[in-house]
């Protein structure tokens, strides 16, 4: 191992006589124990966290979210001043989020400020399955010799959105209803997010031309490659993936506030069943006997 200078670690350049940079240590003790550190912070948080009120857990979320934003700024402002030629392209390129962890990292930024319900669903459906594909993949900077300022952000970055994510979750901020006051305001406005991100995508490979595939659909992706099959059957396949994959967070909260909504239906009928005994009792005392 040859030592850097800080300024080689935050430009993220290898020393010459290394050779560039090595193949990941995939699942080894680095990735391991970060990814049960996260684990841990995740069920100490809402474990802590779980009976107090929202303006106590919103300064967590806040404080995550501004952990998230240090790093992007800090990797931009690193990319802008690293001696290449700034060119339209290039700032677009640095500056705006391109694949969907990215863009989940700047709705994590952008969810306290937003503050709503379906901001913070998509959020977390979106964020928890980029890091799980993240933890899973075995090229994601854990690097036996050299943990550059750009595996660092890699690492801290969705360490952090995974904290985020599944803790808007069990921290009571987002709620997988289908019908809220309205079958828009419920699964609609979620649905519509989705919608517009994936849009954004279609805008970053057409319009901008700054990203391939930032949501793994187009041909000859990775996946696609993995699967070996066509385009045409992997499209089918992804659909029903995400189809079924975020079905699934509106079908737990179901389960998980089923018995809680019915109990709170039959609360009311309960109330209103004593009152008419009560109503019945005074009477027949204080009926007046006739003369």
């Amino acid at each position: 191992m040859f030592l850097l200078s800080i300024t080689d670690w935050i430009y993220s350049r290898y020393p010459t006589e290394s050779g560039g940079p090595t193949k990941a240590d995939a699942w080894g003790p680095l990735h391991i124990i970060t990814l049960l550190l996260t684990i841990g912070i995740i069920i100490g948080l809402a474990l802590l966290l779980r009976k107090k009120s929202m303006k106590v857990k919103r300064p967590i979320i806040i404080a995550l979210s501004a952990c998230l934003l240090f790093f992007e700024i800090a990797r931009r402002v690193i990319n802008l001043t690293n001696g290449n030629t700034i060119t339209l392209d290039y700032a677009l390129y640095v500056l705006v989020p391109r694949p969907w962890c990215a863009i989940s990292v700047w709705c994590v930024i952008l969810a306290p400020l937003i503050n709503k319900k379906f901001f913070y669903n998509v959020t977390a459906m979106c964020g928890i399955i980029n890091c799980v594909i993240f933890f899973a993949s075995p090229e994601v900077g854990f690097r036996p010799d050299y943990i550059l300022f750009e595996d660092v952000y890699s690492i801290a970055t969705h360490v952090l959105l995974f904290i985020s994510s599944v803790s808007f979750i069990t921290l009571g901020f987002s709620e997988f209803k289908f019908y809220r006051e309205s079958y828009f305001n419920g699964f609609g406005k979620d649905l519509l997010m989705i919608a517009c991100i994936f849009v954004y995508a279609f805008i970053e490979i057409f319009l901008l031309k700054i990203e391939k595939d930032p949501l793994y659909f187009m041909e000859n992706n990775g996946v696609q490659k993995v699967l070996g099959i066509e385009w045409g059957e992997y499209l089918v396949l992804y659909t029903v993936f995400l189809t079924i994959y975020f079905g699934c967070f509106y079908f737990i909260y179901y389960l998980a506030t089923k018995n809680k909504e019915e109990e709170i239906i039959k609360a009311p009928k309960r109330e209103k069943k004593k009152k008419k005994e009560f109503v019945k009792v005074s009477y027949k005392k204080n009926k007046a006997p006739l003369k």
